[in-house]
């Protein structure tokens, strides 16, 4: 069984710094150049990134504040949290990646439900439907889920982005696979941050890393974050290689938005022909297939 992580604590801990707030911010940085935040360029400029002087600069800092936020030494308050993600002109999304890593976000408490409750509750769905903690380990499943995905259960602890990243079914299965990719892992950074105890995502991240070169790539990159999809519509390749289209829908339980338990129901979008229900995630059935098992 695995280890669920607990949540970062509400209030920023001046004993100690999350250390991945500073990889963070450094591969964000790295991966900006002066002009993208409107720098004038300097023909005598030794490096082609941003430098640490120059956010502290458009953030209203010292070099050396910035400085020990990004090597770790400094727990930044809100202010100057404010004066960073002014400065990179952070997104919505990123702005609360950045708040939660400093420990300045309300936690999340989990939800606690059986597994007999969670099988109960996938079970009632029609269409294929999987329920996943944290780190995208499945918890439950209905029958037609585990029909469309049988390499899955052959998995010593089914879990979905280790499928996804792994097997040849899915890379045939999802049309646009690349993008799916980097949402994927964009999500399991953002997931990552609501909690302190990070074991279980270590341990996650580094059978990713061994198993798939674009996974360990993806992760290493250190910047993307993406928030977590209420829905979102695939295009799935059916066994005659048409094109189809299906839609995850994302619950979360009494819609406390906590992410150690998801529940992920596909449902078929019959706008091109028609879809048996237990069709939508077949890949290799028949033409009206609609395979697509969204790994959440």
């Amino acid at each position: 069984m695995s280890t669920r992580p607990q949540p970062s604590p509400g209030t920023s801990n001046p004993a100690r710094v999350d250390p991945r707030l500073g990889t963070w911010l450094r591969a964000l940085r790295q991966s900006l150049h002066p002009i993208d935040l409107g720098l004038a360029p300097q023909p005598r400029r030794r490096s082609s990134c941003l430098t640490q002087v120059d956010l502290a600069r458009l953030a209203g800092m010292t070099p050396r504040a910035y400085q020990g936020v990004e090597q770790g030494h400094r727990n930044p308050g809100p202010r100057l949290l404010a004066g960073v993600a002014r400065a990179l002109h952070l997104t919505a999304t990123q702005r609360a990646h950045l708040l939660r890593l400093a420990g300045l976000r309300p936690a999340t408490s989990p939800v606690p439900l059986d597994p007999g409750s969670l099988q109960d509750l996938v079970g009632g769905y029609p269409t294929p439907s999987v329920a996943y903690d944290q780190t995208w380990t499945v918890l439950a499943s209905n029958h037609q889920f585990e029909a469309a995905l049988p390499d899955l259960a052959t998995m010593p602890e089914p879990n979905l982005l280790l499928w996804f990243f792994t097997s040849p079914a899915a890379k045939r299965l999802f049309v646009d696979w690349p993008a799916e990719a980097a949402d994927l892992i964009a999500r399991l950074r953002t997931v990552q941050a609501h909690y302190t105890d990070t074991t279980a995502f270590d341990s996650l991240v580094s059978k990713l890393r061994a198993a798939s070169r674009h996974a360990r790539n993806l992760w290493d990159e250190g910047v993307a974050v993406a928030p977590e999809p209420a829905r979102r519509t695939h295009r799935v390749r059916g066994h005659d290689d048409h094109i189809w289209y299906v839609t995850m829908v994302q619950l979360q339980p009494a819609g406390s938005g906590d992410p150690s338990v998801r529940v992920a129901v596909y449902l078929p979008q019959t706008r091109r022909r028609h879809v048996a229900n237990s069709d939508v995630l077949h890949v290799h059935r028949s033409s009206t297939a609609q395979s697509s098992a969204r790994t959440g």
